[in-house]
């Protein structure tokens, strides 16, 4: 028995006013292709459902300001509601209902649920997860290796003519000043590492970052997501993206405990409260040491574990807000 292939291509940006991604799905009866044309690289699954979301995400602006910004995509999940594709991008209604009836896949409408619920529901993923993207690759603009080695060449012109001329200690003064902002910046001004004046000085930003995840104010690399504490509220961010703040404390609802997991091919941390009841769910790498030493400063329990798949379950549908 032959079945018809269903095809489906998402006709807008997973943002607004961004192109469309260059994605297609196809299903031929038993598994869905989706291909990524910008890379020519594809992937076979077979979900059982399919999750068309949409979410806002909180943002701060290069001015300080705060702009809320709505993302669109679509998800294949399997047969525990797990993610075993992200697929960004505005899909049509009607397309989708019939790549869906085609395909004799059941279809959830996730955008209508709270936004909590649904970066939930993505930071889940199966293993094997993939996101397809549909973007090809990107490069580093020309000018940020010479405006890099610039900016080194200048402070080390600086720190020769203070120590030459005898004031070593303005040096030692500014770099101390350096620490300090580091270690006290503002949560609103760590969100505008993406803004124009940061990739200028992004080699001496990178320098501050690492020192700060040597001493454990921060945990987390540059360009990804991170944890930082400001006013004993920990703040999960990624970019200019912000979660909502999570209260250091004892008590029920509280961040007291970090769980960094390994399950199967996936890792991540998780903040628990002093019951064990998950509060933030934030996938990717994360390492063990400078883990201790941000849990260690801000007198939190730190734990790495590699569950179950129960276990894990449990943490993913019971986690109030998440970074997917």
């Amino acid at each position: 028995m032959s079945f018809p292939q269903a095809r489906l291509a998402p006709h807008g940006g997973a943002t607004i006013g961004s192109v469309a991604p260059a994605t297609a799905l196809t299903w031929d009866g038993r598994t869905l292709t989706a291909a990524d044309l910008a890379t020519e690289e594809s992937v076979r699954l077979a979900p059982v459902r399919l999750y068309h979301y949409g979410y806002e995400r909180r943002l701060y602006e290069a001015n300080g300001k705060e702009r809320i910004e709505p993302v669109w995509g679509l998800a294949a999940l399997d047969e525990d509601g797990l993610v075993l594709a992200d697929i960004p991008g505005n899909w049509h209604d009607a397309d989708l209902d019939l790549f869906a009836r085609q395909a004799g896949l059941p279809i959830i409408d996730g955008r209508r649920q709270p936004t909590a619920v649904v970066r939930a529901m993505l930071a889940g993923r199966a293993p094997g997860w993939r996101r397809i993207r549909g973007e090809p690759p990107r490069r580093a603009a020309r000018w940020r290796k010479p405006v890099g080695i610039g900016a080194g060449v200048v402070g080390g012109g600086i720190m020769v003519y203070l120590v030459a001329n005898g004031m070593g200690s303005a040096w030692r003064g500014l770099s101390m000043f350096g620490r300090l902002i580091a270690d006290f910046a503002e949560v609103k001004w760590l969100l505008l590492a993406s803004s124009p004046l940061a990739l200028v000085l992004r080699p001496l930003t990178g320098r501050l970052h690492r020192r700060r995840v040597r001493s454990g104010v921060v945990l987390g690399s540059p360009g990804g997501t991170q944890l930082v504490v400001k006013n004993r509220s920990l703040w999960g961010i990624r970019g200019k993206e912000a979660m909502l703040p999570i209260v250091i404390g004892r008590s029920h609802g509280l961040a007291a405990r970090l769980q960094l997991y390994s399950y199967d091919d996936l890792s991540g941390i998780f903040v628990l409260d002093a019951s064990g009841c998950p509060l933030l769910h934030l996938p990717g790498l994360w390492s063990p040491e400078y883990a201790h030493r941000f849990a260690e400063r801000y007198g939190l329990e730190l734990a790495v574990h590699r569950l179950s798949k129960q276990e894990y379950l449990g943490l993913v549908r019971g986690v109030r807000q998440a970074m997917p």
